[in-house]
């Protein structure tokens, strides 16, 4: 193995407007760009990509086999990590930040605002960078959509705060969207995960510097997306889990002891 190689361009802009009080927005652009990534590749793998690759014969996976020198047949395939993948990804986030003291409309307490949300413009991976037509597009798939945002809202007053937070997933595909072997199965079930956003409701009191209380609600309005059926706690699952919440509403309570 070699170690993977990576080219990354990031370009941030952060404003504080003088004419709006404790108020900051950022903006930044990232683009990555890695080579040679390490993969694990099967027995099997290797044997598909010796014979049967697109371009034919690849050298780099036939020497991972040997064969018997009388019969010929496979007597030996070296499974294993080698560096064989790329990937590419591109994206916008943008994070705004507001604190408001209501002493200004003569109420106590404070109010702060802050919204954080990522444009996933592109993410692709070569599972075998030498053979470029066959590209694995992720960007809108489950798990890996193309716009997710976080708006959350604090008050707080002397030692209590409580936060209100909204989490959104934009909507994504439960099926392959790759140029070539992708597309939707004409009896694909649940094609696709609405866009959905989950609210969250936490407090938390300090007693003193050492010790403080919480409490809060997940997933207030008890979503989950579809194709998930909650059976006795244990969530059944016909697409993807990741990203999502498919336990649903619950209530939690903690306490905090600094030593």
């Amino acid at each position: 193995l070699t170690p993977e190689e990576s080219e990354s361009l990031t370009v941030g802009v952060f404003w504080e407007p003088s004419f709006v009080d404790n108020l900051s927005i950022s903006l930044d652009y990232y683009s990555i760009e890695i080579e040679d990534a390490i993969i694990d590749v099967t027995a099997q793998n290797i044997a598909d990509n010796c014979v049967d690759a697109s371009g034919g014969p690849d050298e780099a996976f036939c020497n991972q086999v040997d064969r018997d020198s009388i019969t010929h047949d496979i007597s030996l395939v070296r499974s294993g990590f080698i560096n064989a993948s790329a990937l590419n990804t591109e994206g916008v986030e943008v994070q705004v930040s507001y604190n408001l003291d209501l002493e200004v409309f003569d109420l106590p307490g404070n109010l702060n605002f802050n919204l954080l949300a990522n444009n996933l413009i592109e993410y692709e991976i070569f599972e075998f960078q030498n053979r470029p037509d066959e590209i694995n597009v992720e960007q809108g798939e489950i798990g890996d959509p193309e716009i997710e945002g976080r708006l959350s809202t604090s008050y707080s007053l002397d030692d209590f705060s409580i936060t209100w937070s909204m989490k959104y997933t934009d909507r994504v595909v439960t099926y392959d969207v790759s140029p070539i072997d992708g597309g939707s199965p004409e009896d694909l079930s649940y094609g696709y995960v609405p866009s959905q956003t989950i609210h969250d409701l936490t407090s938390t009191y300090r007693f003193n510097d050492m010790v403080s209380v919480g409490f809060g609600i997940r997933n207030m309005f008890d979503k989950t997306p579809p194709g998930y059926v909650s059976n006795a706690g244990t969530s059944v699952s016909a697409t993807n889990a990741a990203g999502y919440d498919v336990i649903g509403r619950r209530v939690f309570g903690n306490v905090k002891v600094v030593f």
